[in-house]
């Protein structure tokens, strides 16, 4: 971690917790505000310490620790957020990814398949001008949107 500020979490969006690993050998939750907040400024020019004291989210999933930590500590950062089902759908308890194999199961739930399709009459009745089609639809289509994210997520945890 020494002198390294920036860090990404390419299979994590939604990041919820962020915490630093101290000399003591325990994991500490730091603050956690979003890139843009002017909160960071006070930050943003301070000098290395050992254990930063926030972290700041630009975008999704890229990190930026400040003040920038001094100390070099392997698995220094541990990450916890919402996970999207990509090349693996499953870890062990662990947090190590499963590989798929031909019998491994599609992780999304059957209410995906169900916003494809509301997704779909949706963009249909916009085409149509159909202003009770959109409405009906859209409702649809986005409470299946979110419930799929609520079966399908896995929160996931990842150390840096």
């Amino acid at each position: 971690m020494a002198g390294e500020a920036d860090y990404c979490s390419p299979d994590l969006y939604k990041i919820r917790v962020i915490k630093v690993l101290s000399d003591s050998g325990t994991y500490s939750k730091i603050r956690i505000y979003n890139y843009s907040d002017q909160m960071i400024d006070y930050w943003r020019n301070a000098g290395q310490q050992a254990i930063p004291d926030v972290a700041a989210i630009r975008g999704m999933n890229a990190i930026t620790l400040l003040p920038t930590p001094a100390n070099a500590i392997t698995d220094g950062l541990l990450v916890e957020g919402f996970c999207i089902p990509g090349d693996y759908w499953q870890y062990d308890t662990s947090g190590n990814p499963v590989t798929n194999t031909d019998s491994t199961e599609c992780p999304l739930p059957v209410v995906a398949h169900d916003c494809l399709v509301f997704l779909v009459l949706y963009n249909r009745a916009m085409q149509m001008a159909d202003a009770n089609g959109m409405a009906i639809f859209n409702k649809e289509y986005l409470e299946r949107l979110g419930q799929v994210e609520f079966y399908a997520a896995t929160y996931a945890r990842r150390t840096v």
